[in-house]
């Protein structure tokens, strides 16, 4: 498209304005959070992107070890430049498609279980790949062969058979619907991502920032809810 969500996301949070208490006690100041069995110094963490070699030689083995020094956590995409088995520093997440080879997607998933993950974050709102143009269109691994391609026949099914095969939590990214984040919450998933792929994947979609009410007053407390898309600073957090 025109790239209209991507240059919608940071305007969307600058809108928001905030009603600072004044007369309370801030002598002690702590922003930890324990998130699905990890204690962390911080609740911003390092979502997943691919390819981290082209930046860096170490990829995602020296942006892991930065996560872990600032007591976050970094989710390890699939399409990582580093094997699995060399990123860990740290708590990490897994990020995960459902590919068309859909035992490949389980198996890819079980050795990061393997490597230390620790929960399991999957991506679905990339049915097919979106049209990219401009600063959103970037081929970083070429074509995929058949089976590791997004599998577009993907339901809600997915997220089962991901706990099934990991044991771990599995949270939902994508999501951009107060009913949809209740339908993976009832179908297995340990809490959702409010995210529309950082303006990547489907033009003028929600911004995120407008999205995430809805979300949160669909399920009412009853799971972690995550954001992405647009934050750019404390005062966006």
């Amino acid at each position: 498209g025109a790239e209209q969500t991507l240059g919608e996301a940071e305007q969307a949070w600058s809108r928001f304005r905030l009603r600072p208490r004044v007369l309370r006690d801030v002598s002690r100041i702590d922003t930890s959070v324990e998130l699905l069995g990890s204690r962390l110094a911080t609740p911003v963490l390092v979502g997943p992107t691919a390819a981290h070699g082209l930046v860096a030689p170490e990829g995602e083995a020296a942006t892991a070890r930065g996560a872990a020094a600032a007591g976050s956590l970094l989710v390890v995409s699939t399409r990582a430049s580093r094997e699995l088995e060399d990123v860990p520093a740290g708590p990490w997440w897994f990020q995960a498609y459902v590919m068309r080879d859909r035992e490949r997607t389980l198996a890819l998933a079980r050795r990061a279980v393997s490597a230390g993950a620790t929960a399991i974050v999957l991506t679905g709102d990339v049915p097919y790949l979106g049209k990219r143009h401009g600063k959103t269109r970037l081929d970083l691994l070429g074509p995929a062969e058949p089976g590791t391609q997004q599998d577009p026949s993907a339901g809600l099914e997915a997220i089962a058979q991901l706990v099934e095969a990991t044991g771990l939590p599995v949270l939902v990214k994508g999501v951009l619907r107060g009913d949809d984040a209740v339908a993976c919450l009832e179908a297995g998933a340990a809490g959702v991502v409010v995210s529309n792929h950082g303006g990547r994947q489907l033009d003028r979609a929600l911004p995120t920032a407008h999205a995430l009410p809805d979300v949160v007053a669909a399920v009412g407390g009853s799971a972690p809810i995550l954001v992405d898309g647009g934050l750019r600073c404390g005062l966006d957090v």
